[in-house]
């Protein structure tokens, strides 16, 4: 079982990455649109890259550093595939990256659309099969955890 303090640690990681995972859903979900006219939209699908590249770096460094350490042992499999997505969504921002700068319609379009999948079922099962097993770990259910992600987002709540 974790010490208390780490396992506080975790509580409010787990929180963060649920939080930031509900914020990366929403804006891929409008990043998608843009993909349908994406020669009227460049500007916008290289202004995705620029800030959401860095913050999809950040978060998956988040995960492999310092949450899936913590429940390796116990869900080994599931890392595994959370790392494959990872990887396959560092490659997809690169092959964005390399699409915009050669202005190649086709293949921007592609890889946006390969990022939004990966990012949408990478999410689902992280957010399923680690975090709700990573929560039960630690002793939370889902109810409490929804009430602090609802807290913290919304502290006027409490009034």
């Amino acid at each position: 079982m974790m010490g208390k303090k780490r396992a506080e640690f975790v509580k409010e990681l787990i929180i963060k990455i649920k939080r930031e995972h509900t914020s990366i859903l929403e804006e891929a979900a409008s990043f998608k649109t843009k993909l349908v006219r994406v020669g009227r939209n460049l500007d916008s699908v290289k202004e995705f890259v620029d800030v959401f590249d860095n913050r999809i770096k950040q978060l998956l460094e988040l995960e492999e550093n310092i949450l899936f350490p913590y429940f390796r042992s116990d869900k080994e499999e599931m890392i595994f595939v959370m790392r494959y997505y990872h990887d396959i969504l560092r490659k997809e921002f690169i092959r964005l990256g390399e699409a915009l700068s050669e202005k190649n319609i086709y293949a921007i379009s592609k890889s946006g659309v390969r990022i939004v999948d990966a990012l949408q079922q990478h999410i689902v099962q992280e957010d399923k099969k680690v975090l709700e097993g990573a929560e039960k770990k630690i002793g939370i259910d889902s109810s409490s955890m929804l009430l602090m992600q609802k807290i913290q987002h919304n502290p006027s709540r409490l009034k």
